[in-house]
């Protein structure tokens, strides 16, 4: 059995960091044979994901390889994850390359044991080629990112389709309800008065009171242009680890498309901002003056994702207004998680600080307005990354 990633995950900056949700262990596995017999036959395991949030591994064995994957009921419970199943089985009705999701013996998708819930999908054949690069760490090549942009195209054409109702929960999830709203200012406010039982005084926060125009300024030039937003489900996570490759060199290609977890009711805009967002700009480095943009990865993931779906002016524009906004949901969910589950006071005031208010004041500076420029009229400053 490997211990390759047992002890630690992705850190909320980045690094590497301890534990939060204890690895699988095969005591796990005997728990789960009951519901999915099939694991009987499956005792190695493989890898331990480090991505946050849950816990994941890989169960092998004669009887195949199964990616097995546990959350804790408080983040996400069975009507969550089924809401997720639901728009997977969605697409994958569609002819899109989606991993199923497998059933237990009551002929479920979701299984509760005790505070746990798990799902589970066959291990796919292909190269997680990205499973251990974190968000935002971006592309290896152009060339993989305009493959990527051109699968998340394909998805797009099916997903503007499929207008199912928002999640119930949006714990989480890539959401874009409160940039609709048309009173934003009252909203945004509510939100943060609302993170955790003390979260009124976040409102007296300097650096929330500093960067309030700047979220106002945003929300003003995005509201006009939401009628271009057509309401829609999305992936909501966009990035190379959370796509499944066939290859490992520059010509290597993704094949299929998981982790529904962020997915939700929002826009193929909105979509492709997060995409954006995900893997285009340098947000690990430690601070603000080092945030830049990778124009290379950016352009050539754009000219994937336009082979199949042009964008037009107006569509350049309403995707350049809403990206300074589209974290803004996530962030403060991550906040909440931190701050009132894990009560992790250091990875709180990161994501509420960094991420949630760092990352709209990047888009005043000279390199965010750039972006911004960039995407609206493909003028590309000088220097790249």
């Amino acid at each position: 059995m490997t211990e390759e990633h047992a002890d630690h995950q992705f850190g909320v900056d980045g690094p590497m960091a301890p534990r939060i949700w204890p690895a699988m262990t095969e005591a796990e596995r005997r728990l789960l044979i009951p519901h999915y017999p099939f694991l009987e036959d499956a005792p190695e395991i493989s890898h331990h994901s480090p991505r946050p949030f849950s816990s994941a591994c890989i169960f092998s064995g004669a009887s195949g390889r199964f990616f097995v994957k546990r959350h804790d009921h408080r983040v996400k419970n069975e009507a969550s994850l089924r809401e997720e199943h639901r728009f997977a089985q969605y697409l994958a009705g569609r002819a899109l390359p989606v991993q199923p999701f497998l059933k237990n013996t009551q002929g479920e998708t979701v299984t509760r044991c005790g505070d746990w819930v798990y799902e589970l999908t066959a291990a796919s054949p292909d190269v997680d080629l990205y499973r251990d690069v974190p968000s935002w760490e971006g592309w290896f090549n152009p060339a993989q990112a305009h493959a990527a942009g051109r699968l998340l195209a394909q998805f797009h054409d099916v997903m503007e389709d499929d207008t199912a109702p928002a999640r119930a929960d949006p714990q989480l999830v890539s959401n874009m309800d409160m940039l609709r709203r048309d009173d934003f200012a009252s909203a945004l406010d509510a939100a943060v008065a609302d993170l955790t039982p003390a979260g009124r005084g976040l409102l007296h926060h300097s650096a929330y009171k500093q960067a309030r125009a700047a979220f106002h300024t945003f929300h003003d030039a995005l509201n006009p242009l939401l009628s271009h937003h057509k309401p829609c489900w999305g992936h909501g996570d966009w990035h190379g680890s959370n796509l499944m490759w066939r290859g490992t060199g520059e010509d290597a290609v993704p094949v299929s498309v998981f982790d529904f977890g962020m997915a939700d009711r929002t826009s193929t805009l909105f979509d492709l901002a997060i995409a954006i967002e995900r893997s285009m700009i340098t947000w690990l480095a430690p601070d603000m003056s080092q945030w830049q943009v990778r124009y290379d990865a950016l352009g050539a993931f754009l000219r994937g994702y336009e082979a199949r779906r042009p964008l037009s002016a107006t569509s350049r524009q309403a995707l350049a207004a809403v990206l300074p906004l589209c974290h803004v949901h996530f962030a403060l969910s991550e906040h909440r998680y931190f701050a009132s589950l894990l009560h992790d006071d250091h990875s709180a005031r990161v994501a509420f600080e960094k991420y949630f208010i760092g990352h709209v004041e990047w888009f005043q500076t000279p390199p965010g307005e750039s972006l911004l420029r960039y995407i609206v009229q493909g003028e590309k400053p000088g220097a790249t990354l």
